[in-house]
């Protein structure tokens, strides 16, 4: 999997889950999205289509 801070409190679920002995779900899907620790870069486009960059806070 690509690096994404949308997973941490995923896998922090699936953890607390096997902790308890349960099985957690098989798959598990995170919504794709683009991040940035820079402010510079507010869109980009690829194929003609535009994306929004969403900015991380420190």
């Amino acid at each position: 999997g690509e690096c994404n801070p949308l997973h941490g409190k995923r896998v922090e679920n699936i953890i607390s889950s096997l902790e308890k002995n349960e099985a957690p779900d098989k798959y598990e899907y995170v919504d794709e999205d683009i991040f940035s620790g820079e402010t510079s870069v507010k869109n980009i486009e690829v194929d003609g289509k535009g994306y929004a960059v969403k900015i991380l806070g420190k």
